[in-house]
C-alpha cells in the first residue's frame, strides 16, 4: 500500500516521488471505480428485482413490526433469494434476533458418524450467507451475495439432478466426478467457493468478537471496528484465491461496513443487541465446525478432479 499524497509519511524525492504518487493516485482511482461499480451493479439488481415485486430490504425479511411482506405473524418466503428463509411466528409477542429467524442454522445441519455433512440441511442453512452478506451492506456485497446464491444454487440443482447420489455433500462430490462432470462449473467448485466464503465469514466474526471481548455490542466506542475484522481476515482468506477484479471489489466494500453498533442492532432484529451478541457466538461457533469438515473434505483426493 502507498502513502496518499499528503500523508505525513509521504515524501517526493525526485523521479521515485513521482512514480509514488502516480501509484496512490491510480490506486485512489480504482478504489472509487470499485465503489461505483458495485453501486451500479446494486441500483441496477434492485431495479430489475422490483420489477419482479421482490423486496430486499433487511427490516422488511421477516414482516417488520406492524406489515411488511408477510405481517408480523407470517412466514416469509424470501428464502430462495438472499433472505435465508425465516422461522414462521404465529403471534405472541417474541420476536427472535435475525439468527433466530433463520429457516435453518448451522447447528442444525445434520452430520453423520463418518463426518457427512447432510446436503439439504447445508443447503437451507448456507442460504443464510447472502442474507448475511445483505445485512452487512445491500450496496458493497451485492456481487459477493450474487456469487453465493449462485454456487449455492449449482450445488443444490446437482442434488436435485441426482438425489441418490447426493445425500451428504462428500456423496455429492465423488458421483460428480464419477459421472465425469467437468471441474469447471460443477457444483465441487461451487461447494468449493462456498467453503473459502464461509471460512472468510466465520473467521471475520470471530475477529470482531475476540477484538471486543467485553465489550458491550451497543457500545459506541468498541476496541477495534467491525470493518477491521473483516478486512484483516481477508489477505488469509479470500484474497489468495481472488484476481485483480475481484480483490478491488472487496477492497472498495470495507468502506461500505456499518459501525459495529449499526450491524449488532441489525442482527438484533426487535431483541435486545447483547441477545444479538449471544447468538452470534452461537452461530459462528457452529458455522466453524461446518468449515473444519468441509476443509479437510475439499483438501482431500476425493474432491479433486
Amino acid at each position: 500500500m502507498y502513502p496518499a499524497v499528503g500523508h505525513p509519511s509521504y515524501k517526493s524525492d525526485g523521479a521515485s516521488g513521482l512514480k509514488v504518487k502516480m501509484q496512490a493516485r491510480s490506486l485512489a482511482t480504482s478504489s472509487f471505480a470499485a465503489r461505483l461499480f458495485i453501486f451500479l451493479l446494486y441500483v441496477l439488481g434492485a431495479t430489475a428485482t422490483s420489477e419482479h415485486g421482490q423486496q430486499h430490504h433487511p427490516r422488511q425479511w421477516g414482516g417488520g413490526r406492524g406489515g411488511g411482506a408477510s405481517g408480523r405473524g407470517g412466514a416469509s418466503n424470501v428464502g430462495q433469494n438472499g433472505g435465508g428463509g425465516f422461522r414462521p411466528q404465529f403471534g405472541g409477542p417474541y420476536r427472535p434476533t435475525w439468527f433466530g429467524q433463520l429457516q435453518k442454522r448451522f447447528d442444525d445441519v445434520a452430520i453423520d458418524g463418518d463426518k457427512g455433512i447432510h446436503t439439504v440441511d447445508f443447503l437451507d442453512a448456507a442460504q443464510s450467507l447472502p442474507a448475511f452478506f445483505n445485512l452487512l451492506s445491500a450496496v458493497g456485497f451485492y456481487p459477493a451475495r450474487n456469487d453465493n446464491n449462485a454456487n449455492i444454487q449449482k450445488v443444490r440443482n446437482r442434488y436435485n439432478n441426482a438425489p441418490g447420489d447426493s445425500r451428504t455433500l462428500q456423496s455429492l462430490v465423488r458421483n460428480e466426478k464419477s459421472d465425469g462432470v467437468a471441474y469447471s462449473g460443477s457444483a465441487a467448485e461451487a461447494l468449493l467457493w462456498l467453503t473459502r466464503t464461509l471460512e472468510f465469514t466465520a473467521q471475520s466474526l470471530r475477529k470482531d468478537l475476540n477484538d471486543n471481548k467485553n465489550i458491550a455490542p451497543d457500545d459506541p466506542n468498541p476496541k477495534k471496528p467491525l470493518s477491521e475484522a473483516f478486512q484483516k481476515t481477508y489477505p488469509g482468506t479470500l484474497q489468495k484465491y481472488h484476481n485483480s477484479y475481484q480483490k478491488s471489489l472487496f477492497s472498495a466494500a470495507w468502506t461500505f461496513v456499518p459501525k459495529r453498533q449499526d450491524f449488532y442492532r441489525r442482527l438484533a432484529a426487535d431483541q435486545t443487541s447483547e441477545a444479538a451478541l449471544e447468538d452470534a457466538e452461537k452461530w459462528v461457533t457452529a458455522l466453524e465446525k461446518v468449515v473444519t469438515l468441509l476443509k479437510d473434505f475439499m483438501n482431500s483426493h476425493d474432491s479433486r478432479w
